[in-house]
């Protein structure tokens, strides 16, 4: 039977083996794309060590640059964004990132060309009364069932969108109390997602009005305010062509859009950008959870 210490160094290894895939994949990537063409330059996020040794030994077959961004605060604080304001993307013509995904088995490449990721916001309402009797709890009621109607009957119905209402706190029972509630807005198109964020804002400050309120709305946009992550057809097909080049035909696979959204979107706003995923689902080594799970 396996000791839990060579249960241990297995998961050593193959997170190991995962970087290195990681970092060649992305190197690859970056590279392949310099010796096509003569460019001022490309970038590959999440570098680490080996993708620098890896550059370096191919450097007289790159026509340009290829920068390293080792990058904080992806999950909260727009990351990417301060990057951008920092100069990150100066001289910069393509980016490429990759991320793990517990969705595909492992040795397996997947991407898509156009939006990948949702934009995404969230937001917080704090609705209070402003004349007696007034009930901020049924003000809230009506602006959570109002805003269900903006992607059932105001967005396009090929065009997928969310709406969520996650959080109500109504202050410990007091009818008259301030009241809070916030949730979520997801789309794939920078249209239909800041098209979304105006109509909410007129739905949460107006409506509890009609029950003699009043709300303010904070998007938190210096925070947790991503746009779609769209993927250029040239840095996709790209991608692609390196993933079976690597790894073989069945080594790449096309994936469906996701809800979920990535700080990559800044970048992928800025220049043209190829994002990708690696595979990492392993039945038999028990890596079967999302990347944010804790198991």
């Amino acid at each position: 039977a396996a000791s839990p210490l060579m249960d241990s160094r297995r998961s050593v290894l193959l997170l190991l083996l995962l970087l290195l895939l990681v970092a060649t994949l992305m190197v690859a990537a970056a590279a392949a794309f310099l010796e096509d063409d003569v460019v001022l330059g490309a970038v590959a996020r999440l570098g680490k060590g080996a993708n620098a040794s890896i550059l370096k030994a191919r450097e007289r077959h790159l026509k340009g640059t290829v920068k390293l961004l080792f990058q904080p605060a992806e999950e909260s604080g727009a990351g990417a964004k301060r990057m951008i304001e920092d100069g990150a993307l100066e001289g910069v013509e393509a980016i490429f990132a990759v991320h793990v995904s517990h969705q595909h088995p492992t040795s397996v490449v997947g991407s898509r060309t156009g939006p990948l990721l949702a934009g995404c916001g969230f937001f917080k309402a704090h609705i209070l009364a402003r004349r007696a009797g007034a009930d901020p709890v049924l003000a809230a009621s009506s602006t959570i069932i109002s805003l269900q109607s903006l992607v059932s009957r105001e967005a396009d119905p090929l065009d997928s969108q969310v709406v969520s209402v996650a959080m109500v706190n109504g202050s410990g029972g007091d009818p008259a109390a301030p009241l809070v509630l916030g949730g979520t807005f997801r789309a794939f198109s920078n249209a239909s997602f800041y098209t979304l964020r105006r109509r909410i804002e007129e739905v949460m400050t107006l409506q509890p009005r009609v029950h003699g309120c009043e709300a303010s709305v904070d998007f938190f946009e210096n925070q947790s305010f991503y746009p779609p992550t769209v993927n250029h057809p040239r840095m996709y097909a790209h991608v692609k062509a390196v993933a079976r080049a690597l790894l073989g035909d069945a080594g790449y696979r096309d994936v469906p859009p996701m809800m979920g959204a990535e700080d990559f979107s800044f970048y992928s706003q800025a220049v043209p950008a190829g994002f990708y995923y690696v595979g990492v689902r392993n039945e038999t080594l028990g890596s079967v959870h999302t990347g944010h799970s804790p198991y």
